[in-house]
């Protein structure tokens, strides 16, 4: 059976979301690999991140925080990430923010985050897509 990565993001930004276009990019750039792409707004079921061998979050900049609907999904299933793979990307501290908490979350976070600021360049874009390669490659050995 492949391994399986959500890739989870807000979509309330467009640069979230060019960015997590990228980094579905990556993911898909290594062979047996299944990635299932959710956005935040939508998730109802809570089930499917317990069967995900690695989970990747994109968040916006929201008082220098997470998004409230990133925030939701956390407090409800963040307890079942530990010991599964984890990347981040977002907006300025948000980047940050999401990428400790996810690491006190027991995530096994084999990439640092990939942060933008006001404009997004091809550096974030080539960065976005080194994150989903490297991630979709550790959910294999994990």
């Amino acid at each position: 059976m492949k391994p399986k990565i959500i890739l989870l993001y807000d979509n309330s930004d467009d640069r979230i979301t060019k960015m997590a276009e990228k980094v579905l990019e990556g993911i898909k750039s290594v062979d047996n690999v299944d990635v299932e792409v959710l956005i935040a707004n939508d998730v109802t079921r809570f089930e499917i991140f317990k069967k995900a061998n690695g989970i990747i979050i994109g968040s916006p900049n929201e008082k220098r925080n997470v998004s409230r609907e990133i925030d939701r999904i956390l407090q409800t299933v963040g307890p079942t990430f530990s010991g599964k793979v984890g990347g981040t990307f977002g907006i300025r501290e948000s980047a940050d923010v999401l990428f400790n908490r996810m690491r006190r979350m027991g995530m096994i976070m084999i990439y640092g985050t990939v942060k933008s600021d006001i404009i997004t360049s091809d550096d974030v874009f080539e960065n976005c897509f080194k994150l989903g390669k490297v991630i979709a490659k550790g959910v294999q050995v994990s």
